[in-house]
């Protein structure tokens, strides 16, 4: 598992949280039931999905003890599970309306492997959305193509300024 610094993290959090909030104002689902947020961090992209869709049931997930525990304590209203996207996602539900997931997928292997067993957490009709800070070849994902007939896809990418 990794080790993250929940307070150094949150040193820049009005930055850190500004692409969530653009993500988030992307999902095109008007009222979505579930939701999961892989690689929540301290929470801070949870509570954007909170705001945006008060009504869903949301998970927030991340690999790192201490940042679940930032996020458990700053939120105790809400939900968050440890969970190495890694390797754990196939331990989750298989219902998800909206796949969330900001800033985290860069940090994992792996790709075609992470982003099919992303989109196998979501119900038929489902959305996966992310957003990935480092350039991405999805020439190599054909398999990843065919796993459409799961949900829509939707990519986003946030260049620096």
């Amino acid at each position: 598992m990794s080790s993250w610094d929940a307070a150094q993290y949150l040193k820049f959090g009005a930055q850190r949280t500004q692409p969530s909030r653009d993500l988030a104002a992307r999902i095109p689902l008007e009222q979505p039931r579930k939701i999961i947020d892989i690689g929540c961090g301290p929470g801070n992209s949870t509570e954007v999905l909170r705001q945006r869709f008060p009504q869903a049931d949301i998970l927030g997930v991340d690999s790192s003890p201490e940042m679940i525990r930032a996020a458990a304590q700053a939120h105790p209203e809400m939900r968050f599970q440890l969970c190495d996207a890694g390797t754990e996602l196939g331990t989750l539900d298989r219902d998800f309306d909206v796949v969330f997931s900001n800033a985290c997928i860069q940090w994992i292997p792996n790709h075609p492997k992470l982003l099919r067993e992303m989109m196998q957490l979501l119900r038929p009709g489902g959305i996966l959305i992310f957003e990935h800070s480092k350039k991405m070849d999805f020439s190599d994902l054909d398999e990843f193509w065919q796993l459409r007939s799961y949900g829509s896809v939707q990519f986003s990418f946030f260049k620096k300024p």
